[in-house]
């Protein structure tokens, strides 16, 4: 459940990693995402101006999207507030102004300059920068801010990217201390496993397979999977319930083994 609304400058939405990890990270329910068209109008003026390969009509869709996915994201009905707002540069006053009318508690901006605590101090509102925001939502959910970067990696198809060289462009992304968390939670998921109970395959190598919990709940399931079979057997004439092997079993819950790993970053 969202507890919190974050307004988006558009210096956070101007590059793509950095805003496709955002959109994303709206979709979670961990916050109220906001932005406005002069917002949008801005991002998108940019990247038109440092990217000649890209068109207008392609960003459009790219702003349609945002739109279509986040919900109620647009602020509107700001406007009548920038006049009796004060900031450094008055150029970004659309911003505080929005954030203001949206009742939002954090605005993500590279620019923090621009947004003194002293002048957002009187509005309840303070300016964060995108790493600080992101690993205090790894703070609040670190299993959601994973599950969106391992979807936005697995996104990239042109060219897809090892989990390494994902981690490498979100540094790029001026994400520090972000992509430090997320290395240390790939890190654990890993030691987890190697951790855990092992067995030997059948070239007699040992393994990590699974926790005793997890393969205590496969075997669980599949007893009562046996059990109703047993059953329908019984009352249908002809019904033969076929032998599930021990290997059979194993190769079952080593199915569940590679299902976890798969929940990691990785």
């Amino acid at each position: 459940m969202a507890t919190f609304t974050a307004l988006y400058d558009s210096s956070v939405l101007y590059p793509a990693p950095l805003r496709d990890l955002l959109m994303r990270l709206a979709l979670t329910d961990m916050f109220r995402a906001r932005w406005t068209d002069h917002i949008h109008d801005e991002w998108t003026r940019n990247v038109l101006k440092n990217r000649p390969d890209l068109t207008r009509e392609k960003l459009q869709r790219t702003r349609d999207l945002m739109d279509a996915h986040v919900l109620d994201c647009l602020v509107t009905g700001y406007e009548d507030l920038i006049e009796g707002i004060q900031l450094p540069d008055p150029d970004d006053r659309h911003v505080l102004a929005a954030a203001v009318r949206t009742g939002a508690a954090v605005i993500v901006t590279f620019n923090l300059k621009h947004f003194p605590g002293d002048a957002l101090a009187p509005y309840g509102i303070e300016a964060q920068h995108p790493d600080e925001f992101v690993t205090h939502l790894l703070d609040l959910s670190p299993g959601a801010v994973c599950q969106a970067a391992k979807r936005q990696r697995e996104a990239l198809k042109n060219p897809p990217l090892t989990a390494g060289e994902f981690l490498d462009a979100l540094a790029r992304q001026q994400l520090p201390e972000t992509v430090s968390r997320l290395r240390e939670s790939r890190g654990e998921n890993r030691r987890r496993w190697d951790n855990s109970p092992c067995v030997r395959c059948s070239l007699g190598h040992q393994r990590p397979f699974m926790t005793a919990d997890v393969a205590t709940e496969w075997i669980t399931l599949w007893l009562t999977w046996r059990g109703a079979t047993e059953r329908r057997r019984r009352t249908t004439p002809g019904r033969q319930l076929v032998p599930l092997s021990g290997r059979c079993l194993q190769r079952l819950m080593f199915v569940a083994y590679a299902v976890g790993l798969s929940m990691s970053v990785a």
